[in-house]
């Protein structure tokens, strides 16, 4: 009997400590997804704080973000990174604090990306330069009865805050600005080029994750914090219904080449 009672003891031993661990990790569980919840919380009441336009009209689009944030490129990150080895790269993540495309950047350029501020900076201070190239694609922020550069200025006022997303003029102003081609890595997608005005400039590597998040891509087993040396050579067959060229020509001092090639070997 002894035996019998120390086994159903021990039994209920396991047993408890069982339902403990499974307790525990459902805690685990709930405690990140209030993390995750209220920094959707915070970011939508930031977005909606800083928006001069209704509210009702941009809470859908934030909200579409925020899902995604939960449910989408974190849980593509491996699918795009086994997708990269195939062409000897690896992904490196950069803080999602609303300024990744600046950090991204400044990992290929000089390493670090603590120095986003500083690219963040010079990218608004080009765009300020070249006010007629990108003033017209610029979405309003400012009154509808404000002057077109005064919804310009109102747009770089607010891309030079800290946490600003970055978005597609600002890297055509990145690539101008330090003379460099931009290619774009997405997940089971086509690649995205931005070519600055000189053909034979060298070209950084961003990824793109589901509208949401960049970082920065780099040769495959590259740990250093030094610039990136991305070397491609991509192995594709170029057909004409899978492989297209658009060149936007914003005005006659700006253009941006968007190529989008269907590689069979990438995606």
């Amino acid at each position: 009997m002894g035996k019998k009672d120390s086994s159903s003891k021990k039994k209920l031993a396991d047993t408890d400590k069982q339902q403990q661990r499974k307790e525990k990790g459902l805690v685990r569980k709930e405690q990140s997804k209030n993390k995750v919840n209220e920094a959707y919380f915070i970011r939508i009441s930031r977005a909606l704080r800083h928006s001069s336009t209704n509210c009702i009209a941009v809470l859908p689009r934030l909200l579409r973000q925020a899902q995604a944030q939960a449910h989408g490129w974190r849980d593509r990150w491996s699918d795009l990174d086994r997708q990269l080895k195939g062409l000897g790269l690896m992904l490196r993540d950069v803080r999602a604090d609303g300024n990744c495309l600046f950090r991204a950047v400044a990992d290929q350029i000089d390493g670090s990306e603590a120095q986003h501020a500083r690219y963040r900076q010079a990218t608004v201070a080009f765009m300020r330069d070249h006010e007629d190239d990108f003033a017209p694609f610029v979405e309003a922020t400012a009154s509808a009865r404000a002057s077109a550069s005064a919804k310009f200025e109102d747009y770089c006022r607010q891309m030079e805050k800290d946490g600003a997303w970055g978005g597609n003029l600002e890297l055509a102003a990145l690539s101008r600005r330090f003379r460099t081609h931009i290619v774009v890595h997405q997940y089971a997608a086509p690649r995205l080029e931005v070519r600055c005005e000189e053909p034979s400039a060298a070209a950084i590597h961003l990824s793109y994750h589901d509208q949401e998040h960049y970082c920065s891509v780099r040769a495959d087993g590259d740990l250093s914090y030094t610039p990136a040396d991305v070397q491609v050579q991509w192995r594709q067959r170029v057909f004409s219904l899978c492989s297209c060229v658009f060149l936007l020509q914003f005005t006659p001092a700006l253009s941006a080449c968007l190529s989008y090639h269907a590689l069979l070997s990438d995606v």
